[in-house]
């Protein structure tokens, strides 16, 4: 058996896409109980966000589906 790689030579150059990522707080009903809140930056890059205190709630999910950018 042979396996052949095929190589370019010069690196195909990726440009960062820049994207928001929105973040919202509901009540298990899906009822807002906070303003939500935005933050931008290049997609495929790590982000982290705080959870807040919001009086008379308390945090008990986090949705954990994947995130995904605009398709064209």
């Amino acid at each position: 058996m042979t396996l052949t790689l095929h190589y370019d030579a010069n690196p195909v150059e990726t440009v960062p896409t820049t994207t928001q990522l929105t973040v919202n707080y509901v009540d298990r009903n899906g009822q807002p109980i906070a303003p939500s809140t935005t933050q931008s930056g290049d997609q495929g890059t790590k982000f982290s966000i705080d959870v807040p205190a919001i009086d008379g709630y308390r945090s008990v999910q986090i949705n954990h589906n994947p995130l995904r950018g605009p398709t064209t």
